[in-house]
C-alpha cells in the first residue's frame, strides 16, 4: 500500500494546498514550501507514520519520492517486527524496564550534588533507601 494519499492529505491539511495541485512528481518547493516548512512537514510525516526519514535522501523533495521512502521504511519496520515475533520475543523497546521490586530496588542509592559532595553538603555521600512503586 502506498503512503502517497496519506501524504497528500497531510500536506493539504497542514498547508492548505489544494489537492488538485499536489502532483506526486513536482517538487514541494514549487508549491511554496521553503526549507523550514519542508523540515516541519518531514517531522509531521515522521510523527504520522512513526518512522525516521533520512534527510539526506534527495527523493524526499517530491511527494512521490517521499512516499517511496516512507513505504520502504514501513516495510523495513514491519520486517523487523516480524523477525522479533518469530524469535519468540517482543520487539525491543526504547523505554527502560520497570523495577520488579527485587534486591536491586532495595539497594541504597548515593545522592551526589553538583559539587561532587553528598546531598548533606558535609563532604560525605548520603545514602537513601529506594523502593519500587507498589
Amino acid at each position: 500500500m502506498s503512503s502517497l494519499k496519506a501524504l497528500q492529505d497531510l500536506i493539504h491539511e497542514k498547508y492548505d494546498i489544494p489537492m488538485s495541485e499536489l502532483d506526486p512528481d513536482a517538487s514541494m518547493r514549487d508549491k511554496g514550501l521553503d526549507s523550514l516548512a519542508l523540515a516541519e512537514f518531514i517531522f509531521a510525516v515522521e510523527d504520522h507514520f512513526h518512522v525516521v526519514v533520512p534527510d539526506d535522501d534527495p527523493s524526499i523533495m517530491s511527494l512521490g519520492g517521499l512516499a517511496a521512502v516512507v513505504d520502504r521504511l514501513l516495510i523495513e519496520k514491519a520486517e523487523k517486527a516480524g523477525k522479533a515475533d518469530k524469535a519468540g520475543k517482543a520487539a525491543p523497546s526504547d523505554r527502560a524496564a520497570p523495577v520488579d521490586g527485587g534486591a536491586a530496588a532495595d539497594a541504597p542509592a548515593v545522592v551526589i550534588d553538583a559539587g561532587g559532595r553528598g546531598a548533606a553538603n558535609d563532604g560525605d555521600a548520603k545514602e537513601t533507601k529506594t523502593s519500587s512503586p507498589a
